[in-house]
């Protein structure tokens, strides 16, 4: 702060300055120069060591040393990174696991290290206290002071926010070859900060975690059947010493799995604010189910001081559990950790205590609250880091509970004895127990019966009675003597193996039976049966349950339908369809049962969707497929495949045959008329016929290759029947066509586009004038497998069939910003960038947000960038191509007419369309000078455009003969092979 009061006195006024540097005395200016070297110094101090690393090591402690600050929580990675005071602010310390205590104020640690390999580094950055409200993550490359990653988590956010499904908080980083980075950690807790981070081997700390969550998962199911062991003793005895201690293992589980980070991991995840209370409130009931066993201990024991002693147990360890919401956030460790110290010296003193006094079993007392007071202290306080020194995980907590408890348990079973008169107590729980299960057997939901083992019906409880529509006993019993079981199964043979079944294996569980009911009815139900012996008779019965499930087999039976079935029109959907065609076609391999597959596109249904609504659109498509099954006459089954597309399958019959198919229904669809609100329609169809081929390899080439038929029947007038072959150009010219949408898609996912520009030149300038405006347009190139540069007239053609343009558009405009955005010199001296757009980017509502939202995020000065439009997409889409002229105009960019001359009524339109730039279609300039035509041409839309106020662009100027021409004819810009060959994006900022 001293030296910054210097320069700020120093470099006040102009004026000031001159005077100081008057006075200034030789042994001033020494020692300014003094304490400009040790500032010097002190930057030069903080210059962290980067910490090298070869790909040999598994972990790597990031505490040796630790370097650390703590500041206000206001303080940001920006001012940790930029702020010279918080630069030398660092601090050191080589405590292995050292604590802070931080109120309301942020521990930040750093570290740096290095790839010292040839190869990438895959690690992993963990930090292992769990517990933090929250966690700030920042690297950045030391190479260029760029965040190359950055990240915030912590228990004050859900668990999803976490990079990796790890209960530390744990980071990802690759480093490249010789790379350095500088870590950042910012923790913030309002408890103990435990700062022990470390560095690892991405594989070697998977295999960590897989090892300590197998452990910890070992020992928490072992505390768990523990727990449930003495909680069954205690539902068997009715012992509270086995319900407390029971509590208590359970509450130690989940207070482990707290500190642990599971409990957040499993429990809830996705709501963190239970972090902040859960571990004082699991903390309390440790303390309390403990204290509580303690308690009732003592009562036996009689000792009148020991017995206050443990309610003041009580009522502190009670206190803890409601300690969120009693005190302020800041005082809930050291209460935590004061009132654990009380009761734990409380209890073990009371143990000691009933040693001294030899206490009934007082020694097993005693181990408990020995290894409690020792284990559970060296547990809590290393996890809360008072204890830097010691690292005692809660897997060792967890084993010596699990060693006491067997103990206790052992202890408590001989402390138990029997008080009441076993034999009285039998009778009265055997009288009881039987007492229940004719209740349950009377009053249950199901219907439950006994039969003897030849079928006779001994009993039957009212459910059943009632479910098969029986008024009593007796009448259900005479409707088995008449008919026999088959009043409980329907099929006697059915029900004649199921009984000999379950004479041979005991029992049978869950078979779906079909019986029918008084009435008539039929009635579903599960049917479980088993053979039961009555010892007193020396017989044996056959013990059964049915349970009506009706209405879940109707609704099975409806889900199955509805899965097969179009839901609108009633036919096969296309997922059952595809399995009938694959059987056709392994049958046809297998035996040579010729099978036809037919291709139906119907025709105006759009046109009657949109002008008379969805409902029409519903209807017509109903009424359309019964004409269809009508036409088929079940010589094959139909499917709707989506939209107004049907297909059929013709089993067993060939191409000659599928024809005459074919043909009659084109015949009944072209009768048809379609009747909606007074008005009617017709409507056609277009088919495409692909008979089936052994040398089909999948069912996407079958049905591809009728799709193509079929597109080329409507192609050809509709109403049309087209046979695929594969010797059809127009069908190959469609499936060549189709093939480029999945070479354009994945040039699209693999980023195998290629920018390349155009020089656009000023014609009033020399044409290789180095003081001509940087001006060009963005053009388009894709790369192959061999990396070989394809053409646009390839693939663009294809693009716009398959409406794939707008994602090729936002993929250039994204990549020309990106690109732009890195290279800021080269667009300070960019005059005009053009970029064309298709019509159906124009017209998507989503593509002007879009692009808008490219402009803000990489920082693009509209006035840089024109947009070319060509005439006939502006023709086409003239209320969306003005809205999007309108929009983008406003905030600075400019707009092009592309390849204009060619399209209708060009000089109508031109004057209702607020452009900045013509651009004469090149068909008119190449032959110029030749063609006196081309020429008058050329100067009408120049002189046009000039009239409305635009400028002008010449394309295809391929020499300089033709350049000197247009210059004549006052045309503003060219843009040629004559005057720039397209080249990389790349090269632009090379050259």
């Amino acid at each position: 702060m001293f030296f910054d009061n210097i320069r700020q006195r120093v470099f006040t006024t102009t004026a000031f300055k001159a005077s100081i540097a008057a006075t200034l005395s030789q042994s001033a200016i020494i020692v300014l120069l003094s304490a400009c070297m040790l500032l010097c110094q002190s930057a030069l101090a903080f210059h962290l060591p980067a910490q090298k690393l070869d790909n040999r090591f598994d972990e790597i402690s990031l505490n040796q040393p630790l370097r650390y600050q703590i500041t206000p929580l206001r303080v940001t990675f920006d001012e940790i990174d930029n702020d010279p005071e918080l630069h030398h602010s660092w601090q050191s310390t080589d405590q292995p696991n050292p604590a802070f205590r931080v109120i309301n104020q942020a521990l930040w640690m750093t570290t740096a290290i290095k790839n010292a390999n040839k190869d990438p580094l895959e690690l992993i950055i963990s930090l292992e206290f769990v517990l933090a409200d929250e966690v700030d993550f920042y690297v950045m490359d030391s190479g260029n002071g760029r965040i190359v990653k950055q990240l915030a988590t912590g228990t004050d956010y859900t668990y999803s926010r976490r990079e990796l499904p790890s209960r530390d908080f744990a980071f990802e980083l690759t480093l490249q070859p010789e790379q350095e980075v500088n870590i950042y950690l910012r923790i913030v807790d309002s408890g103990m900060i435990f700062a022990k981070w470390g560095l690892w081997n991405k594989s070697h700390f998977q295999t960590h975690q897989l090892k300590w969550s197998g452990i910890e998962g070992i020992l928490s199911g072992t505390l768990l059947i523990l727990a449930l062991l003495n909680l069954l003793i205690f539902a068997g005895l009715k012992e509270r010493l086995y319900l407390f201690y029971g509590a208590f293992i359970v509450s130690f589980t989940l207070l482990g799995a707290i500190l642990n980070g599971s409990a957040f991991q499993y429990l809830w995840p996705d709501t963190p604010e239970v972090n902040q209370s859960s571990i004082y409130v699991v903390a309390g009931m440790v303390l309390l189910f403990v204290s509580l066993f303690s308690q009732v201990i003592h009562r036996q024991d009689n000792f009148r001081v020991i017995n206050g002693l443990q309610y003041i147990n009580i009522m502190l360890a009670t206190s803890v559990i409601f300690l969120p919401l009693l005190a302020p956030i800041e005082y809930h460790l050291p209460t935590l950790i004061s009132v654990s110290l009380i009761v734990v010296l409380i209890g073990a003193f009371s143990a000691y205590w009933r040693v001294y006094k030899r206490s009934h079993q007082a020694i097993s007392h005693a181990i408990v609250w020995t290894v409690f007071l020792i284990g559970g202290g060296l547990f809590s306080l290393s996890r809360f880091g008072m204890l830097s020194g010691i690292n005692f995980d809660q897997q060792y907590a967890s084993i010596a509970i699990i060693f006491t408890s067997l103990i206790v348990s052992l202890s408590l079973v001989k402390r138990i004895r029997l008080e009441r008169n076993e034999t009285e107590q039998a009778r009265t729980l055997a009288a009881e127990t039987l007492q229940q299960y004719f209740d349950i057997y009377q009053n249950a939901v199901e219907g439950l019966f006994t039969l003897s083992l030849q079928g006779r019906l001994i009993s039957a409880n009212p459910q059943l009675v009632a479910t098969l529509g029986y008024n009593n006993l007796a009448e259900l019993r005479k409707a088995i003597s008449d008919g026999g079981p088959s009043a409980l199964i329907m099929d006697l043979d059915e029900g004649s193996k199921l009984l000999g079944e379950v004479i041979q294996k005991g029992s049978v569980s869950s078979r779906e039976i079909q019986t029918m009911k008084k009435d008539g009815s039929h009635l579903w139900g599960l049917l479980s049966m088993r053979i039961s012996s009555n010892p007193t008779e020396d017989k044996e019965f056959i013990h059964g349950a049915v349970v009506d499930i009706t209405e879940k087999h109707q609704a099975y039976q409806k889900l199955a339908y509805m899965a097969t079935h179009d839901p609108l029109t009633g036919v096969l959907n296309r997922s059952e369809f595809e399995k009938k065609l694959y059987k056709s076609l392994t049958e046809l391999k297998q035996s040579g049962q010729p099978s036809t597959l037919l291709y139906l596109d119907l025709e105006r249904f759009k046109l009657i969707n949109d002008t008379s609504g969805h409902i029409a659109g519903d209807s017509l498509l109903r009424q359309v497929s019964d004409q269809l099954k009508s036409a088929l006459n079940e010589q094959g089954v139909l499917a709707r495949l989506g939209g107004d597309e049907f297909a059929m399958l013709l089993d067993g019959i060939n191409g000659n045959e599928a024809f005459v198919i074919a043909y009659r229904i084109i015949e009944a669809v072209k009768e048809f008329r379609f009747l909606w609100e007074e008005r009617i329609f017709t409507v056609g169809v277009s088919i495409g016929m692909k008979e089936l081929s052994s040398d089909d390899a999948s069912l996407t080439q079958i049905f591809t290759s009728a799709d193509a038929a079929c597109y080329i029947a409507k192609e050809k007038g509709r109403n049309r029947i087209h046979i695929y072959s594969d010797e059809d150009s127009d069908v190959q010219h469609h499936q060549s066509q189709m093939e480029w949408t999945s070479v354009i898609n994945n040039a699209l996912d693999n980023d195998l586009f290629v920018l390349y520009y155009q020089r656009i030149v000023a014609v009033d300038m020399p044409m290789d004038s180095q003081d001509q405006p940087l001006h060009y347009e963005i053009l388009l190139r894709m790369k192959d497998k061999e990396q070989h540069i394809i053409a646009p007239d390839s693939f663009i053609p294809s693009a716009e069939r398959f409406n794939l343009m707008i994602n090729i558009d936002r993929w250039v405009i994204r990549s020309y910003f990106r690109w732009l955005s890195q290279h800021k010199e080269h667009m300070k001296e960019l005059s005009l960038c053009s970029i064309n757009l298709s019509g159906t980017s124009i017209a998507d509502p989503h593509f002007k947000d879009m692009v808008r939202e490219l402009f803000v995020e990489f920082l693009i000065p509209h006035q840089k960038i024109c947009f070319e439009i060509t005439e006939s997409v502006a023709i086409i889409n003239l209320t969306a191509t003005l809205e999007f002229i309108e929009l983008f105009k406003d905030l600075g960019c400019q707009f092009s007419l592309d390849d204009f001359g060619t399209g209708f009524s060009s000089y109508g339109y031109l004057k209702n369309l607020p452009v900045n730039l013509v651009k004469i279609d090149g068909s008119f300039v190449k032959d110029l000078m030749i063609d006196p035509i081309d020429r008058a041409m050329v100067n009408s839309i120049n002189e046009v455009a000039k009239a409305i106020g635009m400028d002008t662009v010449a394309e295809f100027v391929e020499s300089e003969a033709i350049f000197e021409e247009l210059r004549v004819l006052g045309v503003d810009y060219a843009q040629g092979y004559g005057i720039h060959r397209p080249m990389p994006l790349s090269r632009l900022v090379e050259s």
